[in-house]
């Protein structure tokens, strides 16, 4: 991934979909208010907003950062 990173609510879900599936961890998705989505990987949880337009680079950064990720976690 660049250091750019555009990515969206979906494709962020969906890559986490596959480490949580290569690392044989859970990931859970729950309903929030509005337009997010309380997600859990393992035992670490966030919330991810669910609109169609590409993640500002703080949102993402954090996002990770709640779940003890790196960009490079993603990329595998």
């Amino acid at each position: 991934m660049s250091d750019k990173l555009r990515v969206t609510p979906k494709e962020l879900m969906r890559r986490l979909r596959r480490l949580a599936r290569s690392r044989e961890q859970e990931l859970t998705q729950q309903t929030g208010r509005g337009s997010h989505v309380t997600v859990k990987l393992g035992a670490r949880r966030t919330v991810v907003p669910q609109h169609n337009v590409d993640l500002k680079p703080g949102t993402f950064s954090a996002i990770l950062k709640d779940l003890g990720l790196t960009r490079e976690d993603l990329e595998k």
